[in-house]
């Protein structure tokens, strides 16, 4: 194994741990964390910056072992979550592969950041209305894509504020340089 590989693996295991704990901090108030999305910013800064394989099984994993050490997500809610953050993992990571060739960094890592939020946001909406029309609801598709956006909207705007901020430092300490 490579000494890149060991580090990639050494900081997926390190998102994946702090996927974990970081929404433990929003258990006494969890229209709060749906609302912050904490899960989810590790995922997209480990697709972003240890790559697609990486940043897909911490996504993968992440709501799975949250939902075995915290009880949450909820169990209806795992199988959407873990899709989503499967897709926000592999789409961020590799969109910011194929962009980082083509375009300036920080442009690169928004259009990654937001392809993959957009597809991640379709998925668990589209998970999530199945299972409303299994629960004899009639909340549709475009109901509850709507009902996700507007409700992680701060989230999604901490997120899209925070990771380039954040890559930007790592580009300038080259700690992401030295991964790729």
């Amino acid at each position: 194994m490579k000494r890149t590989d060991i580090r990639k693996l050494v900081m997926s295991a390190m998102f994946l741990t702090i996927a974990i704990v970081l929404p433990r901090l929003f258990l006494a108030d969890p229209v709060l964390g749906q609302r912050i999305l904490p899960m989810h910013l590790p995922v997209l800064l480990c697709g972003l910056i240890c790559g697609y394989e990486y940043g897909a099984m911490v996504g993968l994993l992440s709501p799975i072992l949250a939902l075995m050490i915290n009880g949450k997500p909820m169990p209806n809610m795992a199988l959407g979550m873990t899709l989503e953050l499967c897709i926000y993992g592999f789409i961020s990571g590799l969109l910011f592969i194929i962009l980082s060739k083509k375009l300036p960094f920080l442009a690169s890592v928004f259009i990654s950041l937001i392809c993959a939020m957009l597809a991640g946001r379709l998925v668990y909406s589209f998970i999530a209305s199945n299972i409303n029309l299994l629960a004899l609801s009639e909340k549709g598709f475009l109901f509850t894509l709507w009902n996700n956006i507007t409700t992680g909207i701060i989230g999604i705007t901490v997120q899209i504020i925070l990771i380039p901020i954040i890559m930007a430092a790592l580009k300038k300490t080259r700690l992401i340089m030295s991964l790729n």
